[in-house]
């Protein structure tokens, strides 16, 4: 009887773990695939460690979906707000931020700052700005300087069928702790059914949890959902100019000749430009600038902007 129990027992043991006994973790029972998987555990193969995982409990080389998985490989961190982080082919992953949390005075100072100015603007004013907040911060080399990237909604002052309002996304542009530069733009925020998302193909995602595919594109939030959702719909084609692209339209022009490309950089989805730090050469730097090369996608070309506000007061 004691025999029985125990055979019993070293099976159960067996069953729970789901593994082989040759000492390679590789899953055992149910459907497997050609490498031996288990793909009802969320085993998949992963080529570059030559073993199964689960790529949300072991990240795998080339098949990153998401900025922890990127991070944990101990791929670039881009120190923006939110941070992101860069894999060798290139992909870009961001963050996932709930709630905006600045731990560091500085940041907190700087999006102080932001805000106060974007709500003294006539069009947040006039057009019954709410629901502000901050979408990326990034430091720059010099003293003070930030990019604080700040939306919010507004009233469009016209009905229409698809819009409901309109999201303003504002970039604000500090050096010495004042606002030099303000570029903002306007897009109407399209607000969709469950049903209509599902007739345009597109999936409903919960952006508290996930975001949309590289290869999907936001379609506009769903509404009657117990949910911050959205619907993500494939896209046809992407006329979006990579990180790459822009190095490499960045390289052997003024920008390199002059300077070289940093890890720091941003996009502006409003302008469709690509903004790369530079550290200039000794002969080339000018006092109380942050230059940076920033690459325009519509006409694949690139400069320096040298973002300089003139001699900073003595301390």
């Amino acid at each position: 009887m004691k025999i029985t129990i125990l055979f019993i027992v070293v099976l159960f043991a067996v069953g729970v773990c789901g593994c082989t006994g040759n000492g390679d973790d590789v899953p055992i029972g149910g459907e497997t695939d050609e490498h031996g998987c288990l793909v009802s555990a969320g085993y998949t193969w992963c080529e570059a460690k030559q073993k199964c995982l689960r790529t949300w409990e072991e990240p795998c080389p080339g098949m990153v979906s998401s900025f922890a998985e990127c991070e944990a490989l101990g791929y670039p961190v881009m120190e923006s707000y939110p941070r992101q982080c860069r894999t060798p082919e290139g992909e870009t992953f961001t963050e996932d931020i709930d709630e905006p949390v600045h731990d560091d005075p500085l940041q907190g100072q700087a999006v102080e700052i932001a805000e106060e100015y974007v709500m003294d603007m006539k069009p947040y004013v006039e057009e019954n700005g709410r629901n502000l907040n901050v979408k990326m911060l990034v430091q720059m080399k010099c003293p003070g300087c930030w990019q604080v990237v700040l939306q919010y909604d507004a009233d469009p002052g016209k009905a229409t069928d698809d819009y409901t309002n309109d999201r303003i996304t504002v970039n604000v542009t500090l050096n010495n702790w004042k606002v030099v530069n303000v570029v903002s733009g306007r897009g109407g925020v399209i607000v969709l059914s469950p049903e209509e998302c599902d007739s345009k193909g597109g999936r409903v995602v919960n952006t508290l949890g996930e975001t949309c595919a590289s290869d999907e594109t936001n379609a506009g939030e769903v509404e009657g959902l117990m949910c911050p959702c959205i619907c993500c719909v494939a896209s046809i084609v992407s006329d979006k100019l990579t990180l790459d692209e822009a190095m490499g339209i960045a390289e052997g022009i003024e920008c390199t000749e002059k300077g070289t490309l940093t890890d720091s950089y941003m996009y502006n989805e409003y302008t469709k430009t690509w903004w790369i730090d530079l550290d200039m050469k000794e002969e080339f730097e000018k006092e109380y600038c942050n230059p940076a090369c920033v690459v325009n996608e519509d006409t694949r070309s690139a400069e320096i902007n040298w973002r300089c506000t003139g001699a900073l007061p003595p301390e």
